[in-house]
């Protein structure tokens, strides 16, 4: 399918979050997808997804490091919507690779050491997907990183390795948490559980990820300080933004 023009995209990136969810199933149908960690945002893309399109793709990277419940949730939410999540696993040499040369908890010891964590276990697997898919929609938004608010819109191009391209979408990139709380509360829509968790210490996840790298943080910490606690950089794993930088 041809890439969008400009004027195209500055169209779809003024469309609210339903009419760009719409349009881009509609247009795209079975080459694009919901990627997503079973976090607020992409709970509630999928809740919108849901009722605006009859189906729709949904993919979540297993890095094989998530917490349990993670996967009891995934199980809760297929069955809610009527859907089979794509489940994508790290490549066994390379993860084999990776574990011989950091060990298990090699991740911990450096920005660079856990970015190469990412790549095999999260990055790799992702973009094997997103070589036959013309678009890939995900959860960013603008409130959750100042990098986020800087580098990425609505909607844009990245550029594939091979010299080609891919669409992605942010339905709910000017969406804030209390926009997310109010849609939940009004649609009853089912959030990961450990968004109920409280430490006697009163400590509560912001952000849901790995279990080695996503901790439970005090109310008045930053939203993603949880995420690389031990990291002072843009926190970001790489995944969605690679020209010019990102996680």
């Amino acid at each position: 399918m041809s890439k969008l023009s400009k004027e195209q995209l500055d169209e779809i990136n003024s469309f609210s979050a339903e009419r760009l969810l719409k349009w881009t199933f509609e247009h795209y149908g079975k080459q694009v997808a919901i990627g997503t960690s079973f976090q607020k945002t992409g709970t509630v893309i999928i809740d919108i997804t849901s009722r605006v399109v009859d189906s729709f793709r949904v993919y979540f990277v297993d890095t094989l490091r998530h917490p349990e419940s993670t996967y009891e949730f995934i199980k809760s939410v297929e069955a809610r919507y009527n859907i089979d999540v794509e489940i994508l696993k790290p490549d066994t040499e390379e993860l084999q690779q990776l574990n011989n040369q950091q060990g298990q908890w090699g991740h911990l010891f450096s920005a660079k050491e856990r970015k190469r964590c990412c790549q095999v276990r999260k990055i790799n697997p992702a973009r094997r997907l997103e070589a036959d898919l013309e678009a890939v929609v995900s959860g960013l938004r603008a409130d959750q990183s100042a990098f986020r608010a800087a580098n990425m819109k609505k909607a844009y191009y990245e550029n594939r390795e091979d010299g080609g391209h891919i669409l992605k979408i942010n339905p709910m990139f000017e969406w804030t948490e209390a926009d997310l709380d109010d849609y939940i509360a009004e649609n009853d829509v089912q959030i990961h559980p450990l968004y109920d968790y409280e430490s006697e210490h009163g400590e509560k996840y912001k952000v849901i990820g790995c279990g080695t790298c996503h901790f439970p943080v005090q109310p008045d910490r930053p939203a993603r300080s949880g995420k690389f606690p031990w990291e002072r950089s843009e926190k970001e794993c790489g995944l969605h933004y690679k020209d010019g930088g990102g996680i």
